[in-house]
């Protein structure tokens, strides 16, 4: 009877025994699932801390570079606002001064201008047109001085200071060929006009705040738009050339009325981004936001070299490295431009020579050394040098070469006539053709005259043609 007790209660206590065990590890399952559930939670929102954080510093910079764009457009307005009566005195003293000069030349001297040569003389002549607002003359001579204008393209500026209204003048000296032009003068004189327009930014700059201010007058910025204007409804960059493209936005840029076409201007600056000048000029038009779009569309057309000279100008080298952009317009320029064979080793050259010429401006000898390329160049002069000795050597038989030395007749056999080859690659033309027997002759391969049958007994031979 007591043992039955006791083995009831041993089972009852370890029945209890298992359930608790069951019940702490139920428990203990809950608590690491806890546990792990706020370790999540915790990184999670550690997360979210550093994300705002960094946003926050972002945000806090940007706000810092917002106050010095800020005070710097502040300061700038104080200066304009202190060097207003300053530049109004400075441009009434400069307009009397230009007025008497003006009547002093018209009283002193001959209706015609004077005749003008290279160097001073012409620096003087020009003074003399502006002086009397003679914008017509101005521009005439400039057309027909081109080797001239050269010497006396850094004097420009000042010679357009010369003029009563530097702007007025300039506006009509470029109307006789812009945008339309109007039969006074002949010619693509694009390049003229760019130049006039690029010497008018020094003469009409501020004396304090430089071209940042230039000091023209609302009623010719007004006609400067008209006359932007009247280009593009005439077609614009659709039927313009590319001369009058950089003379649109010359225009523009000059005369501070760029506006908000920003996707306009950046397709015509794109689509004249071989031109020089464009970098500099893209920047006064306000797209330094977007010459990062700007280089990546250039490097995807193919056109590295200019997007190597944009990246510099705005300061993104670092953003595009120039070595391998220069190296990837090397390597397009080895191939056949258009399938045109004849003309690929010229491609080539004039690829190294601006290679070359970009290196060395932009100081990239240290990432590109110019020995291989001068080296390169050298070895492609004397590859064509070659080719055209060879060409002279195989048209001597011509009419126009004269004929070969004498050989000997024993040295002289039969051959069939050589088959022509084709630069382009294409097969020769399957159009039926009329062969004549040629007469062979003791002078090696010139090509004689074509034999003739013998005449007939008793016929009287033809005299030779005299010459």
């Amino acid at each position: 009877m007591a043992s039955a007790v006791a083995a009831e209660g041993g089972g009852s206590s370890s029945s209890v025994l298992r359930a608790s065990f069951e019940e702490l590890e139920k428990e203990q399952a809950l608590i690491s699932g806890c546990t792990l559930l706020w370790k999540e939670l915790t990184d999670h929102f550690s997360s979210l801390e550093r994300d705002l954080q960094i946003q926050s510093e972002a945000l806090q910079c940007h706000l810092q570079a917002l106050d010095r764009v800020t005070e710097q457009s502040l300061d700038a307005l104080r200066r304009r606002e202190r060097s207003i009566d300053a530049a109004v005195d400075l441009a009434v003293a400069r307009s009397e001064q230009r007025r008497d000069a003006a009547i002093a030349t018209v009283r002193g001297s001959a209706a015609d201008p004077p005749a003008a040569a290279a160097g001073e003389e012409l620096a003087v002549a020009l003074r003399a047109l502006c002086t009397t607002m003679n914008f017509n003359g101005f521009y005439e001579l400039l057309s027909s001085k081109r080797k001239e204008v050269e010497i006396i393209r850094h004097d420009l500026p000042s010679i357009l200071s010369d003029c009563v209204d530097p702007a007025r003048f300039v506006l009509d000296a470029i109307s006789a060929v812009f945008p339309a032009g109007n039969g006074k003068i002949a010619g693509d004189l694009g390049w003229l006009s760019v130049m006039i327009l690029e010497a008018l930014v020094p003469a009409v700059a501020d004396p304090d705040l430089g071209p940042a201010r230039p000091l023209i007058t609302p009623g010719m910025k007004a006609r400067a738009m008209e006359i932007a204007t009247a280009w593009k409804d005439g077609g614009g960059e659709e039927s313009a050339k590319p001369s009058d493209v950089h003379t649109f936005l010359q225009l523009v840029a000059t005369f501070g009325i760029a506006g908000e076409e920003r996707e306009f201007y950046r397709k015509l600056v794109v689509s004249s981004s071989w031109r020089k000048q464009m970098p500099k000029l893209a920047l006064s038009l306000g797209l330094r936001g977007v010459m990062p779009e700007i280089v990546e569309e250039l490097i995807s057309k193919g056109q590295q070299l200019d997007a190597v000279n944009f990246a510099f100008e705005a300061g993104l080298e670092s953003k595009f490295p120039p070595a391998p952009l220069l190296k990837a317009f090397l390597l397009e320029s080895r191939k056949p431009v258009h399938g045109n064979f004849t003309e690929f080793g010229g491609w080539q050259r004039a690829a190294l020579r601006a290679v070359i010429k970009c290196v060395e401006d932009r100081k990239l000898a240290a990432e590109l050394p110019p020995e291989a390329l001068h080296r390169r160049l050298e070895q492609l002069e004397r590859a064509k040098a070659d080719k055209s000795a060879t060409a002279n050597k195989r048209t001597r038989g011509g009419a126009a070469a004269g004929p070969m030395p004498r050989r000997s007749p024993a040295a002289v056999t039969p051959s069939p006539p050589p088959l022509l080859r084709l630069s382009s690659g294409r097969p020769p033309p399957t159009a039926p053709t009329t062969l004549r027997p040629l007469c062979t002759s003791p002078r090696g391969r010139r090509s004689p005259p074509p034999c003739t049958a013998p005449p007939p007994a008793g016929a009287r031979r033809p005299s030779p043609a005299t010459p």
